[in-house]
């Protein structure tokens, strides 16, 4: 049973690696659709004149998503209702993220108190012992 899990981990770590080489070639080839053809004899002065696009400046690099990105995008699809770090798991869990670490709520309890730290939920139950602390969306928060 344990191979098949490793098995299986191995195969979707493959296919996950698969997809960003090719998420990174679709927006190579956006970029380079997205560009006007550059003539070699336009003068200094034109060049000058022209906007530099940032996104461009590092070659399409793109940023990798990370558990605080997606912790984030999980906490926005629970609109109105309370939540604890179990919750966040349990979604995470449904939507295939793997967190790999040997404890992954301490990891999502950080990225929880990041999150907190931006302002997008706050914290409505502190915890204590055995009963976990609860949050929810600001907007939700001063809705009511």
């Amino acid at each position: 049973m344990t191979n098949l899990i490793k098995e299986l981990e191995a195969r979707v770590a493959a296919k996950r690696k698969e997809l960003e080489e090719e998420e990174s070639a679709l927006a190579t080839v956006r970029r380079m659709m997205g560009q006007p053809h550059v003539n070699k004899d336009r003068s200094a002065t034109n060049r000058s004149a022209e906007e530099i696009k940032f996104e461009d400046l590092i070659g399409g690099v793109e940023k990798k998503r990370t558990l605080i990105d997606e912790v984030r995008d999980v906490v926005l699809k629970f609109g109105e209702n309370e939540f604890t770090v179990a919750h966040i798991e349990a979604a995470l869990n449904k939507l295939g993220i793997a967190i790999d670490a040997k404890n992954p709520r301490a990891r999502i309890g950080i990225a929880v108190s990041n999150i907190v730290d931006e302002g997008l939920i706050v914290r409505t139950v502190t915890g204590s012992g055995n009963v976990p602390h609860r949050y929810k969306l600001k907007s939700a928060v001063d809705a009511k």
